[in-house]
Parts: C-alpha cells; sequence; structure tokens
C-alpha cells in the first residue's frame, strides 16, 4: 500500500467505546514517512465542534496510555 500524498483530504473513522456509532473526521495528510524500515503517516483533523475535539482527545488520551512504550 501507498499512503496519500501530504495535503490530500481523508476520512478517518474512530470508534470510542460506549459509542454506537463511529466518530467521522474530515483531516487532511499532514506528514508521510516511507522508509524500509518504518512507513505510514499522521494527520490533522477538521473539528466541526469542541464536542468533537473533546471527543477525539479522550480517544487519543485513552489509547495513548494503553500502548506498549508510552509513558
Amino acid at each position: 500500500d501507498v499512503a496519500p500524498p501530504v495535503g490530500t483530504m481523508i476520512d478517518v473513522e474512530l470508534y470510542p467505546e460506549g459509542q454506537a456509532t463511529p466518530l467521522r473526521l474530515r483531516s487532511t495528510v499532514a506528514w508521510v514517512c516511507a522508509t524500509p524500515q518504518r512507513a505510514g503517516f499522521g494527520v490533522s483533523f477538521r473539528y466541526q465542534s469542541r464536542g468533537e475535539a473533546s471527543l477525539v482527545d479522550d480517544f487519543v488520551r485513552q489509547h495513548s496510555q494503553s500502548s506498549p512504550g508510552s509513558a
């Protein structure tokens, strides 16, 4: 698979615990890394409301605490 170029608009779906439907976010590809050792890309979310931003903050906080190597 090939990462989308920087600046590409994509839709990201997050599945917060306890929510019946996914949180769909319009996003822009912010960076791309494509080396033999590592590949991936990062996104910049385009929030529709403060509530949406708060849900994403909670989601990221919850998942970063349970990720290996997190402090």
